[in-house]
């Protein structure tokens, strides 16, 4: 009998699958096993020309410095699903006298 599956409680040491748990291994059903269990075929040097890493949904998330979906170009980094924060200009934030940000 598991004591942890009887009750309510989360357990702190719980591992999600995916999670990497050694070179080459990611947890999956609390084992730790091959990687090719998750089908996952982005490849970020070559999907990402080596400036990003390949998210949970296969796509590029870029460095800053360089646009998704594949970091060639120019841009401010991030994915498609999830850019990075947008850059703060004069006329969205200014500092009043105190030295605290006012709208």
């Amino acid at each position: 009998m598991d004591a942890y599956n009887m009750t309510d409680i989360p357990d702190d040491g719980e591992v999600h699958n995916g999670t990497l748990c050694a070179p080459h291994k990611v947890c999956m059903n609390y084992s730790c096993t091959d990687h090719a269990v998750l089908h996952y075929d982005c490849e970020p040097n070559e999907m990402c020309n080596g400036r990003g890493v390949c998210n949970n949904l296969r796509h590029c998330h870029c460095e800053a410095g360089y646009a998704p979906p594949d970091c060639k170009a120019a841009g401010n980094g991030g994915s498609v699903d999830s850019g990075p924060p947008g850059q703060s200009t004069d006329e969205n934030l200014s500092v009043g006298g105190s030295g605290s940000p006012t709208k």
